[in-house]
């Protein structure tokens, strides 16, 4: 029987598919609720439900982009003795 383990590069593949479709979900609805607040009722088929879920959505990918990036420096190899 051929049983691999799972490397680490598909481990990485792996956690990283299942937090991109978190965050669609998560953006989405933060989306619903904010439009719910402001407008009163959701209708997903209003171009302007979307244009506030895709504002969002590109909040929080910048953001997260910019903490990774910001732990990544922090930790850089030459900045260890």
């Amino acid at each position: 029987m051929n049983s691999q383990q799972p490397t680490e590069t598909d481990m990485h593949q792996f956690l990283w598919q299942k937090y991109v479709s978190h965050l669609v979900i998560e953006i989405t609805a933060a989306g619903a609720l904010a439009w719910k607040t402001v407008v009163g009722e959701v209708n997903i088929f209003s171009a302007n439900f979307w244009s506030l879920v895709a504002a969002l959505g590109a909040l929080i990918i910048i953001t997260t982009s910019l903490l990774i990036y910001s732990r990544r420096k922090l930790k850089s190899p030459a900045d260890q003795p």
